[in-house]
Parts: C-alpha cells; sequence; structure tokens
C-alpha cells in the first residue's frame, strides 16, 4: 500500500492593506481563489529561486529595450494583459479595469455578450462590426482567460445602472 505524501497547510494572518496585494496576486495568476493564487506564488518563487541557482541573473529593463528578455512571459501577461494581444488595449477608466478593442469604446466582454446574445461566431461578429477576426479571437480568449473580471464588471455595470431604469421620464 502506497501511502499519499504528506500536505501541509498554512495559514497566514494578513496585515492592514495585504488583502490588496492577495488580490493583485489572484487576479495576476488568475487564480480562481487565494489558496491557488498562493500555490501559483510558490511556484513561481520557485522558478525565480532556480534560475538565480543555475547562474542567472534578474534584471529589470523598459519592455521595448531590444536586449530585453521576459524570463517569466506568464507572469508579464498576467499584469499586463494588454502586451500579448494586438487587438486589445488598456484604457483608463474610474473602476473598469477589462481590456477594449483598439479605436472603439466596446470592451472584450461587451462583444462577447453581445456575440452570445445573438448566438454569432467569431466570422458573424467580425461582419457585424467590421472587426478583423482576430480581434474578436483575441476578445474570446481574454474573456475566457478573464472570466471573473468580467462578471464581476458586469454585475458592477448593472448595479450602477439599475437605479436609472425604473426612474420615470422627466416631464417636458
Amino acid at each position: 500500500m502506497t501511502q499519499k505524501p504528506l500536505r501541509r497547510r498554512w495559514q497566514v494572518e494578513l496585515r492592514p492593506g495585504d488583502e490588496e496585494a492577495v488580490d493583485l496576486l489572484r487576479e495576476a495568476f488568475g487564480a480562481e481563489n487565494e489558496s491557488q493564487a498562493g500555490r501559483d506564488l510558490l511556484g513561481f518563487w520557485k522558478r525565480v529561486v532556480d534560475a538565480v541557482r543555475a547562474g542567472q541573473v534578474l534584471s529589470l529593463h523598459r519592455a521595448d529595450d531590444p536586449q530585453a528578455i521576459d524570463a517569466f512571459p506568464d507572469v508579464t501577461r498576467a499584469l499586463r494583459p494588454d502586451s500579448s494581444y494586438d487587438f486589445l488595449v488598456r484604457v483608463p477608466h474610474a473602476w473598469r479595469r477589462q481590456l477594449v478593442l483598439k479605436g472603439r469604446r466596446q470592451t472584450a466582454g461587451q462583444l462577447v455578450a453581445d456575440m452570445r446574445a445573438n448566438g454569432w461566431d467569431a466570422d458573424d461578429a467580425a461582419k457585424e462590426f467590421d472587426l478583423d477576426r482576430r480581434a474578436v479571437v483575441e476578445a474570446l480568449h481574454y474573456v475566457e482567460r478573464h472570466h471573473g473580471l468580467i462578471a464581476a464588471e458586469t454585475a458592477e455595470e448593472r448595479r450602477r445602472v439599475e437605479p436609472h431604469l425604473h426612474r420615470a421620464p422627466a416631464a417636458r
């Protein structure tokens, strides 16, 4: 009979301000919960330690520096999701963080919601919105990878709009 490896459990007491760091970590790694984010962080740290032990050095360069080599592209994609897309960009917004279609005021989540509501595939949506098909595919990929963020922003938008839906129109 083989024994299962012993699993260790850690309990961490968070200080004020740590919650924000945990949320950022969970979002950066695309983790479903804090436990998964912690495991992802430990895996990332192990890769850093292994690289240094193998004789490499960690250094920071601007992303547009031709000498720069991204040693952790998964982390770069997580923290700067727009860096891996050709048709999606980050746009400053008071509360919305999801990416937007380049040159438009339409988020990736809005495009995919329209596709689902109308039963469109990528080709249909590209034709309907006069988009490159690759832009639609990028939006689909982004929404799949960041479904938690999209759902949270959809709920927030609904919360902000709902009080205005039941108002009587102003008399003229």
